[in-house]
């Protein structure tokens, strides 16, 4: 898949969080090239590029734990967790989001609509004043 996104940016000169993290409608674009603009106004003490050693690490740990055996419970997390995603995340499938919120036991779930994997930047303010009453309580 992110091989598949890469080659699409490419070729559709976009960035490729433009298809991995937003959906293609055009409310959804619109909100990514203003994430991609707010990324770049930080000129100092902005995180290094990750290198291609980093990328295949991290798709290697990931492939690990996919295939590690499931926990049986998550019960046993009694701190509150907020679990937010997008309803169309095509890297992580939305439901996943809806299982771990069910198997906590203090969880809040939000999910924000026509948002991928990238919904807390897509929705940046309303997902600032969640985390901020959720920290609150």
């Amino acid at each position: 898949m992110l091989q598949n996104a890469v080659a699409r940016a490419t070729a559709e000169k976009k960035h490729p969080k433009q298809s991995l993290f937003f959906t293609q409608s055009q409310d959804s674009q619109k909100a990514a090239a203003e994430f991609l603009q707010r990324l770049g106004t930080r000129q100092q003490d902005r995180d290094l590029p990750a290198t291609q050693e980093t990328i295949v690490a991290q798709v290697t740990a990931i492939t690990k734990w996919g295939m590690a055996p499931k926990p049986t419970s998550l019960a046993g997390i009694q701190h509150p967790v907020l679990v937010a995603n997008g309803d169309t995340d095509v890297m992580v499938p939305s439901i996943n989001f809806v299982e771990l919120a069910r198997k906590l036991p203090h969880s809040q779930l939000s999910i924000f609509p026509d948002a991928g994997h990238g919904a807390i930047f897509q929705y940046h303010s309303a997902f600032l004043e969640q985390t901020l009453r959720f920290l609150q309580n």
